[in-house]
């Protein structure tokens, strides 16, 4: 791939990735503010964005149909998301930090392991096809 398609790759990337972690954010920061506890809202806040992720990487980033299958590996690539987040929320706990430095700081670190984990293992097929 030249030097121009794989930066279009990953601007476009930035962009839907960016549109599903403000989604995620927003649900992520309103349920903390709801139920007042970390794990409780990373769960909930996941739950409701793997189907809202899902719909938005497979059709706008990876251009690629709806699939059960796929659809399992992202749930399955989510719950060792979800377990990357709560060893942040426990580091967050422990060291008395803001809630939305909380979510600023979880959104940094899963960012970039979601993106890894969904092109080399979920939507491994169309990896190097651009919409």
């Amino acid at each position: 791939m030249n030097y121009y398609k794989q930066t279009l790759k990953y601007f476009h990337f930035l962009f839907i990735g960016g549109i599903n972690a403000l989604i995620y954010s927003i649900i992520l920061y309103i349920s903390i503010m709801i139920i007042n506890n970390y794990y409780s809202s990373l769960v909930l806040s996941q739950v409701i964005i793997i189907f809202i992720a899902y719909a938005n990487f497979s059709k706008y980033f990876y251009s690629q149909a709806y699939k059960i299958s796929k659809f399992v590996k992202f749930i399955l690539s989510n719950c060792f998301i979800l377990c990357i987040s709560f060893l942040i929320a426990f580091v967050s706990n422990y060291y008395n930090f803001t809630d939305i430095l909380f979510v600023f700081i979880n959104i940094l670190i899963i960012a970039p392991i979601s993106y890894l984990i969904n092109t080399l293992f979920v939507f491994r097929e169309g990896q190097n096809e651009i919409k």
